[in-house]
């Protein structure tokens, strides 16, 4: 089932790599993924960074011997080829879940470590509902305006079923604010963040609902349940330096 237009979402991530690459937010979610790897005790030979579009979002970490790759290149890669497979912030854009992971967990290494970060269940609510009141109060019909997200408790099962028998999930809320919901809604324009559902409208908000949204006349504040995954086809494969058992000493 066709969900997300994979062609818009790309070439909205193409057109916005420079917002993207100078966004606090886009280096967070980077960095918060290197973080996750550094306790790993393992050498990384070879690793690839996921991305839409045709050029690298994030600096590529050499340490880990990364290159970039579309998506849409996972079928050219030899089967259980890659140590490494680093998917920042997209998860949440895929129209099949399980062919991705199937497709990841092809061309690891048994030991491979699969590991990416994405925008989960409850993630903008806040605009989700403003979006609604804004259609109720002009008498419009109600149309999809934020993408379904998947749930913190489905990530697992989901894990498992596509054959990764390790896996570490979690989730932590990043709060934004913004002086009023235009200028948060223009920031999720500027670095391809905005609604690329198959079957959505063809305008965003009309006028009459950009009235009313102008109208909040106070700080916008909203939230990112931010789900992270570290998963390895083996068990066993995700441990941890000795120092991350002993403080170090």
């Amino acid at each position: 089932m066709t969900i997300f237009n994979q062609v818009l979402v790309e070439r909205r991530k193409t057109n916005s790599i420079g917002n993207i690459k100078n966004s606090d937010f886009y280096r967070f979610i980077y960095s918060d993924l290197m973080q996750r790897l550094e306790p790993i005790n393992r050498t990384f030979k070879e690793g690839i960074v996921l991305g839409f579009g045709n050029y690298p979002v994030f600096p590529i970490n050499n340490s880990y011997r990364l290159k970039y790759e579309n998506i849409e290149q996972l079928v050219l890669i030899e089967k259980k080829s890659i140590d490494l497979v680093i998917f920042p912030f997209g998860f949440h854009w895929l129209n099949d879940v399980q062919k991705f992971l199937f497709k990841v967990k092809e061309i690891l290494k048994n030991d491979g470590i699969f590991i990416c970060n994405f925008a989960g269940a409850g993630s903008l609510n806040n605009l989700r509902k403003l979006l609604f009141l804004a259609e109720e109060s002009n008498h419009l019909p109600h149309f999809p305006h934020i993408s379904p997200f998947i749930k913190f408790e489905d990530m697992t099962p989901l894990m498992q079923q596509a054959g990764f028998a390790e896996n570490v999930v979690d989730c932590e809320t990043i709060e934004l604010e913004y002086e009023n919901p235009i200028l948060f809604m223009r920031a999720l324009k500027g670095v391809g963040e905005t609604n690329a559902i198959s079957n959505r409208i063809d305008y965003s908000i009309t006028k009459p609902m950009y009235n009313y949204i102008k109208n909040f006349n106070r700080n916008f504040l909203d939230q990112i349940n931010l789900i992270s995954v570290v998963s390895s086809p083996a068990k066993g494969s995700i441990k941890l330096k000795a120092e991350n058992f002993f403080g170090g000493c």
